[in-house]
């Protein structure tokens, strides 16, 4: 608990943000001309930082395992059917 906080991203929309389990890391998809994950420590004061990095593939909706030490998410390749 505890009062509500901004979070700086970056320029992008960010959307399907999920909270690890014990509360510690959160992570989001960003939409820019392509999408990709990105994840911060919640308690930390440091940038968000990036999960993927590709521009052939549509990278959305992460979850974390529920020990949060991995990610997972879906990845479509960008022009593939949906």
């Amino acid at each position: 608990t505890g009062a509500a906080q901004a979070i700086a991203t970056p320029a992008g929309y960010a959307q399907q943000l999920r909270l690890s389990a014990d509360g510690q890391r959160l992570a989001m998809s960003l939409i820019t001309m392509d999408s990709n994950l990105w994840t911060l420590a919640v308690n930390q004061r440091t940038p968000p930082r990036p999960i993927t990095q590709n521009s052939n593939f549509r990278n959305t909706s992460p979850g974390f395992s529920p020990d949060a030490e991995w990610l997972a998410y879906q990845a479509r390749r960008v022009g593939a059917p949906t």
